[in-house]
């Protein structure tokens, strides 16, 4: 299991007393979904390597009143024993309240990270879209079309590749060399079919 810690803890009437502090922040891990410890003090002790005798001191003042707590429930408790029965088990007095402002946070981080995703992908699409505008205006030229005349067309109403000595001009003339007009001119024979 893991927990969320809230940096209002360093700010707690329990920081002052920091062995109680983290053995708190150890039963927020161990925590079952409904926030009860059901272990004993030294099953505590012996997974979270604390010494026992400083796990049972700090669940003597978290199971205590504490006038000093932020939230007054319970008398300021953090836990209370689950069976006043027996003497160990316990319930974090406030586990669901922390675990719907975690689950709230959650939602909200992972809106963030799903909406960013989705701007980069249009970003990116647009990018894309913007890279072939830009290779068409290079085919265009090099094929002499400025856009002001129609591209001719076979009388099939097919496409009619330029020339070779057409695509070396407008090659020339935006500064390609003869190599790349000929690989121009043998794409367009091939889309032509010719």
């Amino acid at each position: 299991m893991f927990a969320k810690i809230f940096k209002q803890m360093y700010h707690s009437s329990i920081a002052e007393h920091y062995k109680t502090r983290v053995v708190f922040m150890d039963m927020l891990v161990l925590a079952d979904q409904e926030g009860v410890v059901d272990m004993t003090p030294e099953s505590i002790s012996a997974i979270t390597r604390a010494p026992l005798e400083d796990v049972t001191e700090a669940l003597k003042i978290l199971s205590s009143p504490d006038p000093a707590s932020r939230s007054m429930a319970h008398e300021g408790r953090r836990i209370k024993l689950i069976d006043s029965q027996r003497l160990w088990g316990w319930a974090i007095v406030n586990y669901k309240k922390y675990m719907n402002i975690r689950s709230s946070d959650l939602l909200r981080e992972s809106n963030r990270i799903r909406q960013q995703r989705k701007r980069d992908k249009a970003r990116s699409s647009r990018d894309v879209t913007v890279r072939h505008a830009k290779s068409r205006q290079v085919e265009a030229k090099a094929e002499g079309d400025t856009g002001t005349k129609k591209t001719p067309r076979t009388p099939r109403g097919g496409f009619a590749p330029p020339s070779i000595e057409e695509v070396k001009l407008a090659a020339a003339k935006i500064g390609l060399p003869d190599t790349e007009a000929v690989k121009f001119h043998a794409h367009y024979e091939s889309t032509a079919g010719g």
